[in-house]
């Protein structure tokens, strides 16, 4: 007897390929979207069919951690048609994600990024990377870039890859909805976050700073404030400094309470919004 499934509308079974072609799922790293993709035009000749002859499935699951072969790369690249394009990179591929990035940029819809160098020095020197991503973003909806060194000490500040006069997106990123970013002077008051709805803020910001920049973005729903050591990301004007031992960490969550209390003090704040004040005590500080 038939199996159900394969009574189910086109249109259905295209959504549920939809859904399956995700690289911002949890188990993308156990099950890549790219392999399920694969492996369900396998399945029989009418899937098969519709999944080749739909350039939006394939242009969602460009994941270099698992396209490695670059003839099977190119495979899925040329089944995108000229859909806009969903990417993610690792450590391993940064010579070759950069020149794929830089050819097909205008196409680039969601970037996920996620390079390792053993010192900060590689980073500043890569005159590709920072040309690529001071270009116009002008399809680009969700950025996500970390940046970090094997030399990195986890109590030690986050260090700023960027050159000095770096301007991210050359100011133009119109569709923009989600930015996170570990290594570079993202300036959030610029006009390529005046879109945003979801914000990752992981350098050291003064309260100030983040106030102001949050009167620039009237779409903001949510902000992730990510603190590593003993560094308070949002902070108070007056610096303060930190000793680096033991007995670092409960002075460490008692100052990121009190600058929390403050930003969440001079947080314009809708009538009905809510906010829920959360901090994760869930890493552990050896001696």
């Amino acid at each position: 007897m038939e199996t159900q499934i394969f009574k189910l509308d086109r249109d259905v079974v295209l959504d549920i390929f939809l859904i399956n072609a995700d690289m911002e799922c949890a188990t993308e790293d156990r099950f890549p979207a790219v392999h399920t993709l694969r492996h369900t035009s396998q399945v029989c000749s009418a899937w098969r069919d519709l999944i080749l002859s739909s350039p939006s499935l394939w242009a969602r699951v460009i994941d270099f951690n698992f396209l490695h072969d670059g003839r099977w790369r190119k495979e899925v690249l040329n089944r995108t048609g000229g859909y806009s394009l969903s990417v993610r990179g690792g450590t391993a591929d940064q010579e070759v994600v950069i020149p794929f990035l830089a050819e097909n940029w205008l196409r680039i819809r969601c970037l996920t990024l996620s390079f390792v160098s053993s010192s900060s020095e590689n980073f500043k020197k890569d005159t590709g990377l920072w040309n690529l991503l001071a270009r116009p973003a002008n399809v680009l909806e969700s950025f996500q870039l970390s940046l970090r060194t094997t030399e990195l000490d986890y109590w030690a500040a986050q260090p700023i890859f960027s050159p000095p006069d770096f301007t991210l997106f050359d100011n133009q990123a119109p569709l923009l909805k989600s930015f996170s970013a570990w290594g570079i002077n993202s300036d959030i008051g610029a006009d390529w976050a005046l879109h945003l709805r979801h914000l990752e803020v992981s350098h050291p910001t003064p309260i100030h700073g983040l106030l102001e920049a949050f009167s620039h973005l009237p779409l903001l729903e949510s902000l992730l404030v990510k603190e590593r050591g003993c560094h308070a990301i949002v902070r108070r004007d007056v610096e303060r400094s930190l000793t680096q031992n033991c007995g670092a960490a409960t002075k460490k969550y008692r100052d990121l309470l009190e600058n929390g209390y403050h930003m969440l003090h001079g947080l314009p704040c809708p009538t009905r919004a809510r906010l829920w004040p959360c901090i994760d005590l869930r890493q552990q500080y050896q001696c």
